[in-house]
């Protein structure tokens, strides 16, 4: 297993963590919504960054997954582009 290919797998399994954590929080909101607002009715700082910052960071690590993977498969590309090279010449 490269490099490459470690770093993929690892941004699927952040990402996914990332989409669950926040199905998980929203629930939790949704459960205890008094719990997360203030005196005037606005959400918490903390409930603010785990409502916005975790589904932003999902998407970003979906940016990265995407990324890792190209690198994944453009080097299968490139390998199999040389083996089709390699074959004509001969």
């Amino acid at each position: 297993m490269t490099v490459w290919v470690a770093l993929w797998k690892s941004a699927r399994i952040l990402r996914w963590a990332l989409w669950f954590g926040f199905l998980g929080y929203s629930l939790y909101f949704v459960t205890h919504r008094a719990d997360n607002l203030n005196l005037l009715g606005q959400l918490l700082l903390s409930t603010e960054l785990f409502l916005f910052g975790l589904p932003l960071a999902a998407v970003t690590a979906g940016f990265f997954e995407l990324m890792f993977k190209a690198r994944v498969v453009g080097d299968k590309e490139e390998v199999s582009a040389r083996r089709l090279v390699l074959e004509g010449t001969r």
